[in-house]
């Protein structure tokens, strides 16, 4: 391989070590990313300089315990989109702040991010986020928070977001690409109001998932004293946990692209009703998925009236599995003629 062209032997190296995806748990990978990186560079100097001058290779930046110092990466990156991972951790030293000071001025190539874990402490200009546009970020996953931070969030290119305990602030203009959102289910007031001036800001906005969050009844958590109904112009796919509560905004949901709806791990039975066909006229299926169980799902099909069925297929995606970027993988599926 000594003989291969500097721009074949690159390709390759790039090809074996892909960028990881951003994930919901934060995991220390480039302590082996680096070691492996190293031991290839020392098969000869044709590896090393093409290892070296790939600046793709070197794109990928963690800040954690495990690893202090990033500037050599951002050195050898050079000018190539960056994919940003910073594990947060109550009394990190100052070099941390320094380190996330040094990948915070790189922000403007910043493709994917993702941020793990807490601080608490009230005197760190450390935030989530900073400050400035993040102009070509594409995805970002916020899994934390710093004290009283109040997050703001200006990306105009991020057609993905993934919220754990931060709920950053959408200015005008924020985010107008967005098309996947992953929140907690509102609880309050408050937060429905965001949800609101949020599903304005992004008309783009295709697929939303709600996570796990112990949610009142739908009348006790302020939405109807923010709105009569939700609209979503644009929504194809909503994502929802069977817990008590949830299920209490179907009728007040007006999405005329919705195709689907898919309820994750439906364990127990809990009586729902899917929105009328003058709300969510292309609606066509609801997917069970992960871990529900099939009785369960049998006695809720036999509360749906026939002219829904007739026009709503079920589909159970059954022994499923969340892979490294949280998503489900299905391994197997049941029609509705098996459900009921």
């Amino acid at each position: 391989m000594d003989q291969l062209p500097f721009e074949i032997l690159s390709t390759i190296f790039v090809l074996h070590f892909p960028i990881p995806p951003c994930t919901i748990h934060y995991e220390p990978l480039y302590p082996r990313r680096a070691e492996e990186l190293n031991l290839l560079r020392s098969v000869s100097r044709q590896w090393n300089d093409a290892i070296v001058n790939t600046p793709e290779l070197w794109s990928y930046i963690e800040v954690s315990d495990v690893w202090r110092n990033p500037r050599p990466l951002l050195e050898r990156s050079k000018a190539v989109p960056l994919h940003v991972r910073i594990h947060f951790r109550e009394g990190a030293g100052s070099w941390f702040e320094r380190a996330v000071k040094a990948v915070w001025a790189s922000a403007d190539r910043w493709k994917t991010y993702a941020s793990y874990g807490h601080m608490y402490m009230t005197r760190t200009s450390l935030r989530v986020l900073p400050l400035c546009t993040l102009p070509v970020v594409e995805e970002v996953f916020l899994h934390g928070n710093i004290g009283n931070d109040h997050t703001f969030i200006r990306a105009p290119r991020m057609n993905k977001l993934v919220e754990g305990e931060t709920t950053p602030i959408f200015g005008i203009g924020g985010a107008p690409s967005l098309r996947y959102w992953c929140i907690e289910f509102p609880v309050v007031q408050f937060e429905w109001e965001r949800v609101f001036q949020i599903v304005q800001l992004c008309p783009l906005l295709e697929s939303l998932e709600f996570s796990y969050s112990e949610a009142p009844p739908l009348a006790e958590s302020g939405f109807t004293q923010v709105a009569d109904h939700i609209t979503f112009p644009a929504l194809k796919k909503l994502v929802m946990e069977p817990m008590t509560g949830r299920f209490d905004i179907f009728p007040y949901l007006r999405a005329p692209r919705l195709e689907r709806i898919i309820v994750q791990d439906y364990w127990d039975f809990i009586p729902f009703t899917l929105p009328i066909p003058a709300s969510c006229p292309s609606l066509s299926r609801i997917q069970f998925v992960g871990n529900s169980r099939l009785g369960a799902i049998q006695l809720w099909a036999l509360t749906v009236p026939k002219e829904t069925s007739e026009r709503v297929g079920v589909e159970i995606e059954y022994l499923q599995k969340r892979n490294v970027c949280g998503v489900y993988e299905p391994v197997g599926r049941l029609e509705l003629a098996e459900v009921v």
